[in-house]
């Protein structure tokens, strides 16, 4: 059996102060292009987020889905976005 394709979705509500000249807006999925960490599984990161508390958000099947997250010195913080 084939693989199932994942969509690309666009993750919206991570603030980062550089680069000024082309400010970070949103990050992207990895989709059918991208290649997770083999131990993480993930399908997208952003490094160099400055500590904070931030809601995030995508779009799944037509519905908007938020998730309260807690940015922390030297950790890794994990989200998971479902319908």
């Amino acid at each position: 059996m084939p693989p199932v394709p994942r969509c690309q979705a666009r993750i919206y509500g991570i603030i980062k102060r550089d680069p000024v000249e082309t400010p970070f807006s949103y990050a992207e999925t990895y989709g059918d292009k991208g290649h997770p960490h083999p131990l993480y599984g993930e399908h997208f990161a952003v490094s160099d987020v400055p500590v904070g508390t931030y809601t995030v958000g995508t779009e799944i099947e037509g519905k908007k889905v938020f998730r309260k997250i807690t940015v922390e010195e030297g950790k890794l913080t994990w989200v998971v976005f479902k319908p």
